[in-house]
């Protein structure tokens, strides 16, 4: 990263180990000033939702705040999490950009995102 034009930025908070992520009321705060070209999430769980979600109230604020400030958004899954409940939804399918996902059988999930994009299950 010295060499690289790009920047980084760690926020404040306390540190998790599930996830290995800085979350809480330091870290929202930080965000909530900072614009972010690109954001890259993933999600717990979002069964009988419109969108991801998450089972931790604090990092449902902390996603919202950073999808809010991002001018590209990106969302990461594999199939498993479409039938996995969440407590928080932090965003619907259709305000991201991308959404990456494993290829699913299931066509009676519908993800209207702008962008989705099958990964082949059978990738080694």
């Amino acid at each position: 990263m010295i060499e690289s034009k790009h920047s980084l930025f760690i926020v404040g908070g306390k540190i998790y180990k599930n996830g290995l992520r800085s979350i809480g009321s330091y870290a929202n705060e930080m965000v909530k000033d900072i614009h972010f070209d690109l954001c890259i999430c993933s999600m717990d769980g979002c069964k009988d939702l419109t969108g991801p979600g998450t089972k931790s109230q604090v990092e449902h604020l902390f996603i919202k705040n950073i999808i809010h400030n991002s001018q590209k958004k990106m969302l990461l899954s594999d199939y498993t999490k479409f039938d996995i409940y969440a407590n928080y939804q932090f965003a619907d399918f259709s305000d991201f950009d991308y959404v990456i996902v494993e290829d699913f059988k299931d066509d009676t999930i519908s993800i209207p995102a702008r962008k989705l994009i099958k990964i082949p299950n059978d990738i080694d």
